[in-house]
């Protein structure tokens, strides 16, 4: 699923480098290339599907689909 964001979102190579800093984990060999037991990690794992979350919303927008953030998102983010 990854390798479809990679493809069709310009903007996902920048956000597979900026997590992978952040997190100090190269997420693009964890996704691409990890074991089972790697991606079964608590932290890798919450790390893996926040940033397929970020991906998903950003390929979205770039095809004109705007989605709604969760209430608890909106809330804590300030949006109206």
């Amino acid at each position: 699923m990854a390798g479809i964001f990679t493809r069709q979102a310009r903007l996902f190579a920048i956000l597979f480098v900026l997590a992978s800093g952040a997190s100090g984990i190269d997420l693009k060999k964890l996704l691409f290339e990890g074991s089972e037991e790697e991606l079964k990690q608590t932290r890798n794992t919450q790390i893996a599907v926040a940033l397929a979350g970020v991906a998903s919303a950003t390929c979205a927008r770039e095809h004109g689909i705007h989605p709604m953030a969760a209430p608890a998102f909106r809330w804590a983010s300030g949006l109206p």
